[in-house]
């Protein structure tokens, strides 16, 4: 499936806040750490669920509602789901949970 234009949206945004907070996004085990371009990290099949989760997560806790989040297993994903779509009445509280998100990762 196809993500929808208000993902997209979301995507670009992150991969501008990673590029000019100047993050490094790592792929990491117990060995080994590579280097990930933001636009992976970013991409809707990438790890952009995982950070809407955590950003859904912070706004659960402050509200009791979610973003409505659709995501779609997808094997060929970074995480095996890609993020189609959200629910949220406003794309501005979910950048701004995106972005908080952002400024608590350990830099």
């Amino acid at each position: 499936m196809t993500a929808s234009p208000a993902i997209g949206v979301l995507s670009d945004v992150l991969v501008r806040a990673i590029d000019r907070k100047g993050l490094g996004v790592l792929l990491s085990d117990a060995t080994n750490s590579t280097p990930c371009a933001s636009t992976l990290a970013a991409s809707s099949s990438g790890f952009l669920p995982a950070f809407l989760i955590t950003a859904e997560a912070l706004w659960f806790e402050m509200t009791r509602h979610g973003f409505g989040l659709k995501l779609v297993d997808d094997p060929e994903a970074a995480l095996g789901v890609s993020v189609i779509d959200h629910d949220a009445q406003s794309a501005v509280t979910v950048l701004l949970c995106l972005l908080d998100v952002l400024d608590a990762l350990p830099v």
